[in-house]
């Protein structure tokens, strides 16, 4: 079935007529906000083409020789370490199941390596990834909301996130293979990218309705992605993963594969493909620059009946719930630069001071983005999920390199789901039935030095856990809406 699934997805990424691409991701968009300025958010896995940004090896003089050797290690040996450090302690001032504070970190430590001029092989890459993740997760602890308040909470431990071998073919084709997280290429929103709240990375609707939450932060999975460019402003990427990363699991997914080491393949596999389509790029381009991504996904296991069990009775009279040969969903994401700063530049204008093949100064300005994904009603707890927002970088005076923004995210839960609850409350199983949870944040991200950023964040939860009852409740009513405040710490070296 892996496969069969794969072939189908490679055939329609290699059917478009082919060009020669140029420049990959040098437009005003950013691809990931940790590409494209030293404002940028450090918070996500930088894959290997997308280190740059700086480190406080850099911003602290002190620690400048550091630095040095580094990219001596780099330019001689093609061996570059690099990672961050997450810091967040986080409060949930009220609301909630109940008030109290929570501090979770995460340590990244990476390494890259060309293959050109370590063992002679051109155009490949190495890349590796670990994560320490420590504290405790604010959501699940006190708040009981699954929009997650921040990306980086997760079960304790130290783990293998990814590890894959990607080769070149020119400047059309790359395939890369080995341990991936979805989240790291796919369905994700460039202006997006700077808020703390989990679910404008990874979106709440496959993190819910998938296997272990899908192949994403804190669980990677074996797969294999194809990246195709037919023209400069046009890529098509397809993949197929281990659709269950931790495997047979009846607990916590996290504590089933606490290393990251399971290297599972034999599950049913989750197959995606996405086309980005840019425009607007170029210095006489009649517009702002933006990006559109369509795509959608596939779990070729089975997924169980959110309302019905086996022979059509309801599942609030019992019995194992009915289930189906397929899950999936579509997408559609926007983002587009809606003001550039005066000085600024244009995208592709040569404006360039980096050897990374982007301008470092068009991401500066207002950028705004949207997001909509939908999936099968009778099959998943979300059917429908939804987020935008705004972002603004360099608009402070004298804080060139500050960025803040707003954004909200609603999920609603399946009609399936809600009329099973429905029947549930009916016979007194349950007090309430699920409708939606959203979230608001109002963040802004301060640098202190270069590679060492603050980041001060506002939420406002409304409908934690989709309005169901709070289990610290003595009428076990629904959980109230929660306010959130925190303060991230951001450390790149």
């Amino acid at each position: 079935m892996w496969g069969r699934a794969f072939l189908c997805l490679l055939t329609v990424a290699l059917a478009a007529p082919s060009a020669r691409a140029e420049d990959d991701d040098a437009d005003g968009v950013r691809q990931k906000p940790q590409q494209r300025s030293p404002a940028a958010n450090f918070r996500q896995v930088i894959g290997a083409d997308e280190v740059d940004g700086p480190s406080i090896f850099e911003g602290v003089p002190a620690l400048n020789p550091i630095d040095a050797f580094r990219d001596q290690l780099r330019d001689r040996f093609g061996v570059y370490l690099h990672g961050a450090y997450v810091g967040d302690p986080y409060g949930d001032l009220g609301g909630g199941m109940r008030r109290g504070a929570t501090f979770s970190g995460r340590l990244d430590v990476e390494i890259d390596i060309d293959t050109a001029k370590t063992i002679g092989v051109p155009n490949g890459t190495v890349h590796a990834n670990m994560f320490q993740i420590h504290g405790r997760d604010l959501s699940r602890d006190f708040v009981g909301n699954f929009l997650t308040s921040n990306d980086v909470a997760a079960l304790p431990s130290t783990k293998l996130y990814e590890l894959w071998y990607e080769q070149s073919f020119g400047d059309e084709l790359s395939v890369r293979a080995g341990q991936q997280g979805i989240d790291v290429e796919f369905l994700t929103s460039s202006y997006g990218g700077n808020f703390i709240d989990a679910t404008f990375g990874w979106p709440a609707l496959p993190s819910e309705n998938l296997p272990d939450g899908g192949p994403a932060y804190p669980l990677a999975a074996p797969a294999l992605r194809v990246k195709y460019k037919p023209t400069k402003n046009v890529a098509i990427l397809a993949a197929v993963f281990d659709g269950k990363p931790a495997g047979p699991c009846a607990g916590e997914p996290q504590a089933c594969d606490p290393t990251g080491t399971n290297f599972r393949v034999s599950d049913p596999p989750l197959a995606i493909l996405e086309a980005q389509i840019r425009y607007n790029q170029g210095e006489q381009a009649s517009g702002l620059p933006g990006r559109v991504k369509l795509g959608a996904f596939g779990y070729f296991g089975r997924a169980d009946d959110q309302r019905f069990a086996f022979g059509g009775v309801p599942l609030a009279l019992g019995g194992p719930p009915l289930t189906h040969a397929l899950n999936g969903g579509a997408y559609g994401i926007v983002d587009q630069q809606v003001y550039r700063l005066p000085d600024a530049g244009a995208p592709d204008d040569g404006k360039d001071t980096k050897d990374d093949g982007r301008d470092d100064d068009t991401a500066k300005g207002i950028g705004v983005f949207a997001r909509v994904i939908g999936a099968p009603a009778d099959r998943n707890p979300v059917d429908l999920y939804a987020d935008a927002g705004v972002s603004a970088l360099g608009l402070v005076p004298g804080r060139p390199n500050d960025q803040f923004g707003i954004a909200a995210a609603v999920a609603k839960i399946s009609g399936a789901a809600i009329a099973a609850d429905e029947a549930a409350v009916a016979l007194g199983d349950l007090r309430v039935a699920r409708s939606f949870e959203a979230v608001f944040e109002a963040t802004y991200q301060a640098e202190v030095v270069p590679g060492f950023s603050l980041q001060p964040t506002f939420q406002y939860v409304v409908h934690p856990g989709g309005n169901v009852a709070n289990p610290y409740a003595a009428n076990l009513a629904p959980i109230p809406d929660a306010e959130i405040f925190g303060v991230t710490t951001i450390v790149r070296f």
